[in-house]
């Protein structure tokens, strides 16, 4: 009989709702996603806007917890322009594997 063992299940995250806000300095936008799987506690991703955009981390709330577990993260943002934007999210911490992040498989868009 062979043994038998799970395949593992790297870090992902998702946007899963994007919120318009008014602020005191004027309209942004709320971010809220989840993060999820790996065998490492995840504490910070990065976000960028656009397959060129600029990557910018950005605390977990809460760090991620074991294999199987989830967390909820969130980022404030600010776009310089209407239209239609790409999430795409990554582990800055690059000792992480987190293989469909980055081939944009949980990939978004918002337009704003």
């Amino acid at each position: 009989m062979k043994e038998f063992a799970a395949p593992e299940i790297q870090v992902a995250a998702v946007p899963v709702r994007v919120e318009k806000r008014q602020t005191p300095s004027g309209i942004a936008y709320r971010i809220v996603g989840i993060v999820w799987g790996g065998r490492q506690r995840v504490e910070r991703l990065a976000i960028r806007f656009g397959v060129d955009g600029p990557w910018t981390p950005f605390p977990v709330c809460g760090a991620s917890g074991p294999a199987g577990t989830w967390s909820l993260w969130e980022f404030w943002w600010r776009p310089e322009l209407r239209g239609t934007y790409s999430i795409f999210l990554s582990v800055p911490d690059r000792s992480v594997p987190h293989r469909r992040l980055d081939t944009g498989y949980y990939m978004r868009e918002v337009t704003v």
